[in-house]
């Protein structure tokens, strides 16, 4: 993370690196993903602990994704453009995901949850671009 180089120096800041407990992540989860009840809130942050809170941000973004991803697919990409400007045709809608904690795993996965960790563990979200980066640890 990078901040003001002037606003960094010894005594102009305090720093402050917060961790969150298991608690506040589901907190933070559950505003996130509002559609999911607590219990799906709770499987899903146990499910990807290691995990930055960025980690779920994406996720989520990548949900969306496969709406576009769909609406390029029946269009097609050459026509993509010709479809949403200036188009006699409404613009495409998209719906918030009817999901649960165990849809999100198993969506881009197949039926094999582990596979989708890796995948999205390989985005390398916030939690490692703070440790090469930003702190130097």
């Amino acid at each position: 993370m990078r901040s003001y180089a002037p606003l960094v120096r010894d005594g102009r800041m305090e720093k402050y690196y917060w961790e969150p407990d298991r608690a506040d992540r589901i907190g933070i989860v559950s505003g996130i993903f509002p559609e999911l009840s607590q219990k799906d809130v709770v499987s899903l942050v146990d499910e990807f602990s290691d995990q930055s809170i960025d980690f779920f941000g994406a996720l989520r973004s990548r949900l969306f994704d496969e709406q576009v991803r769909q609406l390029i697919q029946v269009v097609g990409i050459e026509r993509l453009s010709l479809r949403i400007v200036n188009s006699a045709d409404a613009l495409p809608q998209f719906h918030p995901p009817d999901f649960n904690a165990r849809e999100i795993t198993q969506r881009r996965a197949g039926a094999d949850p582990k596979s989708m960790k890796f995948s999205i563990t390989g985005l390398t979200l916030f939690s490692e671009t703070l440790t090469q980066k930003g702190r130097g640890d």
